[in-house]
């Protein structure tokens, strides 16, 4: 289970074009997080139409460089840091982005990224009945 305020590792592993992995290869990464409301409260809401979320730009809370190990694996560890300027009463949903960018001997180059939604609250529902529902007989 993920939670903010908890150390993460990414495991991964580099290989090249036959499938061998890339050993002593060099590595940068870069963690980023923005954050997202799915619920209109923040300041601006132009109603259910205009803005269905609000979206902050994002933040670097990490970044490093490395090498593979000799199978063309690695570990990235950062902290799953919220935006503490945010009320966490309205539940912001924060997307972690991580970007790596490996450079064997040869000087090829690959890169790759994954997202992670991480919020306050473990799980979001939204429903979307379309006026649907009635209400029941008492």
């Amino acid at each position: 289970t993920y939670a903010l305020n908890r150390p993460l590792t990414l495991t991964a592993k580099a290989i090249g074009y036959a499938g061998n992995g890339l050993d002593g290869a060099k590595l940068t990464y870069r963690i980023k997080r923005s954050a997202r409301f799915l619920y209109p409260y923040w300041p601006g809401y132009r109603g259910r139409r205009g803005q269905p979320e609000y979206n902050r730009g994002q933040t670097e809370i990490a970044h490093g460089t490395g090498t593979t190990k000799p199978d063309g694996s690695f570990d990235i560890t950062f902290t799953l840091l919220p935006d503490l300027s945010l009320n966490a009463d309205l539940d912001p949903v924060f997307t972690f982005t991580a970007e790596v960018v490996v450079t064997d001997i040869n000087g090829e180059v690959q890169s790759a990224e994954t997202t992670l939604n991480i919020g306050y609250k473990s799980l979001q529902l939204k429903l979307d009945a379309g006026g649907a529902l009635q209400p029941a007989d008492s």
